[in-house]
């Protein structure tokens, strides 16, 4: 190639590959909250069902959770487009319900989900409250 002259497809491409995967590895972090979330025990909740949304990066969730005697008594996953993180699913929903937190330990490889299922708990709680 001399300088100045045409560019082709066989320069870009190892540019370009380069460009999406940093895209791909930093995107879920971006524009993104960490965990909104703590304790309920402090908080006065009102019984009933209410309903939270949360995105991180790609994630997207919707919850419905059902407070009972001022209490996370369950946690049902209405929605939850989330890359690879399924895994998270379970192991977050039953943290968050022994520990009454909505800060709880991430499931690894799948971060994204993790704090996404937390702040949509966190969400509907913010409705609960008195």
């Amino acid at each position: 190639m001399t300088e100045g002259g045409p560019v082709s497809g066989k320069t870009c491409l190892p540019a370009l590959c380069t460009f999406l995967a940093a895209v791909v590895l930093l995107a879920p972090g971006c524009g993104t909250r960490g965990i909104e979330g703590g304790p309920v025990r402090e908080r006065r909740l009102v019984d009933g069902t209410y309903r939270g949304r949360s995105r991180y990066g790609i994630v997207r969730v919707k919850v419905e959770v059902r407070i009972k005697d001022g209490a996370i008594e369950e946690v049902n996953l209405l929605r939850h487009f989330h890359g690879r993180g399924r895994e998270a699913e379970g192991p977050v929903i039953e943290q968050i319900i022994g520990k009454q937190s909505t800060s709880v330990d991430a499931v690894t490889g799948a971060t994204g989900s993790s704090v996404a299922i937390m702040n949509a708990v966190e969400d509907a709680l913010g409705q609960a409250g008195e």
